[in-house]
């Protein structure tokens, strides 16, 4: 049995694009019931894969796509189970998450865009 796994990349490229793009999508064996270390291993492949650590086949495609990383703000979707990569680990997000569900603030005295996170899995 296999998972589908959804990487979005989080944007905020400091011009009306902002938001979240498709990344990279692939499928995963369910041998591993640990969610954190497949998101380890996600986050290890996409990370460093091809670079001190054998590349998966999806780390080559998520690299193609001009995705530099994976890293904070960004989410990945295991099965039906949203995960956002916060500063720290993971946090689960709450299973109707959808790319378009997130709200901006702007810091007017920084200039700068910050994501209001999207409430967490009760």
């Amino acid at each position: 049995m296999k998972v589908q796994v959804f990487v979005y990349k989080f944007l905020d490229d400091f011009s009306d694009r902002r938001g979240y793009r498709k990344g990279v999508e692939f499928d995963l064996p369910d041998s591993e019931r640990d969610h954190f270390k497949v998101l380890e291993h996600i986050f290890e492949q996409l990370n460093v894969g091809g670079e001190l650590v054998p590349a998966e086949p999806w780390t080559e495609e998520y690299r193609e796509g001009i995705n530099p990383s994976l890293s904070v703000g960004d989410v990945v979707i295991l099965g039906d189970k949203p995960w956002y990569c916060a500063r720290f680990g993971w946090q689960p997000l709450a299973p109707d998450w959808e790319p378009a569900d997130d709200e901006y603030i702007y810091n007017a005295s920084s200039g700068t865009w910050k994501i209001k996170r999207p409430a967490p899995a009760a």
